[in-house]
This record gives C-alpha cells, sequence and structure tokens, in this order.
C-alpha cells in the first residue's frame, strides 16, 4: 500500500496481471480469487507463491501487507497431507525476518492461549517488540463474556505492544457487497456504542486504532534498520 496524497481516487494493480489498473476495487476482489483458483487450484491447496497486490491511495499507510495462511492441522479437499509443516514453515519464515512486524490475528471468542500462531509468534519475538494482537469477532463472543481483559492487556498472554479489537464485516455483509467504508462506520458505532467497551482507550478499538499502531512499530523498526541499509 502506496500513500499518494494527490491521488483523486485510489487505483490497483497486479504483479501478475501487467498492463492493468484497477480502479474498480470489487474486480481486485474477483481478480485475487481467480488469481489463487489458477495458482492453487479448487481444492483448497496451500502454494507457497504470492499474489502481488499493489495500492496506491489517498487515505492508506505506506505499508507492505503479508496475508499468511493460518496453521492448518488437517489436510482437507485434494490438500496436501504435509499441509501443517508446509503452513508452519510458511508463516515462520515470514515471522523471523527481524524487519517484519507480526500482526497476530485471535479470535476473541476462543481462548488466546489454546492459540498455535499466537504461541508461535511469542517463541520467535519474545520480547514482544514487532508483535502486535489483533482481537476478531468480538461480536461473535458468547452472552455473558468479553475480551475487556484482553483489550486492557491483563490476559493469560500479556503483549508488549498490546492488543487491538476490530470487527469485520460478517459473511452475509460481504455477500451482500456492504462497502469496506460503511464497515468501518458500522464498527465505529458498535463500539462506541457498547457498554462494555465504549469506556476502554481508543487506542485498543478498531481498524484505526491497528493501523496507526502498525506504522507507530513500522517507523521504529525503519530507524532501526535503516543505517545498515548505508553499511
Amino acid at each position: 500500500m502506496i500513500y499518494d496524497h494527490t491521488l483523486k481516487e485510489p487505483y490497483a494493480f497486479f504483479d501478475e496481471v501487467p498492463g492493468k489498473k484497477f480502479t474498480n476495487f470489487n474486480d481486485v476482489k474477483t481478480t485475487i480469487e481467480d488469481l489463487t483458483d489458477k495458482v492453487c487450484g479448487k481444492n483448497k491447496a496451500i502454494i507457497d507463491k504470492p499474489i502481488i497486490l499493489n495500492v496506491h491511495s489517498q487515505n492508506c499507510p505506506n505499508l507492505t501487507l503479508i496475508d499468511l495462511p493460518g496453521l492448518t492441522r488437517i489436510a482437507v479437499g485434494g490438500q496436501s497431507s504435509d499441509i501443517y509443516e508446509v503452513t508452519s514453515k510458511m508463516i515462520r519464515r515470514y515471522m523471523e525476518d527481524p524487519s517484519s512486524v507480526i500482526l497476530c490475528v485471535v479470535s476473541a471468542n476462543q481462548d488466546i492461549t489454546t492459540d498455535e500462531v499466537l504461541f508461535t509468534a511469542t517463541q520467535i519475538d519474545p520480547k514482544g517488540e514487532r508483535m502486535i494482537g489483533c482481537l476478531t469477532k468480538i461480536d461473535l463472543m458468547d452472552r455473558g463474556t468479553d475480551a475487556r481483559s484482553v483489550l486492557l492487556n491483563k490476559c493469560e498472554v500479556p503483549l508488549k505492544l498490546g492488543y487491538v479489537g476490530i470487527k469485520n464485516r460478517s459473511q452475509a455483509d460481504i455477500d451482500a457487497k456492504k462497502t469496506v467504508k460503511d464497515s468501518l462506520e458500522d464498527e465505529k458505532m458498535f463500539f462506541s456504542k457498547s457498554l462494555i467497551y465504549s469506556s476502554l482507550p481508543p487506542s485498543c478499538l478498531g481498524t484505526k486504532a491497528l493501523t496507526d499502531s502498525l506504522t507507530k512499530v513500522l517507523e521504529s523498526n525503519i530507524v532501526q534498520f535503516l543505517p545498515k541499509l548505508y553499511e
């Protein structure tokens, strides 16, 4: 993602689709799905080959985002029987890069002490200097439970940089083609009206807070690694 304040509208292009500029992001979504089927097939295979999407916009931070698969224990469909080894090796390779910021996505409606990706991340970054917890599915938690302790970093697995809670689009929202802009407004409304979360610090709630946190960690990494590029 590249920030460009001079743009009137965002656009994107794929390395795999040379010469084509996308301004309709519904087409971007469709192209990602088509390229995934082309690379991985329709049997949910995991292939260690990235699909590279470049986005230029006037409202995005300068970030390189690598969307990795989850750690998969059980092969389904036509997946290889060594699916766990493949996903584990891939995830570790990207996490072990000291210049990478680890965005560890954890579901709020599960016990974080059993989350294997979180466990792996804490092994690779034991000091927690480049790892941020992203707590999803807060709106899907069982009645009578909440994620306040995790968001306040007063949980069984505290992180140096803490956790940020977000509310994503539901599958029904995606099927109804709800825009990202509308979903961000829904997220803001959800947290501001919540009796449980509205009193929490703004820095631990919402996609904007998550983006700000990632940007700060990235800036810190740049300051740390930039001098080495001139050595």
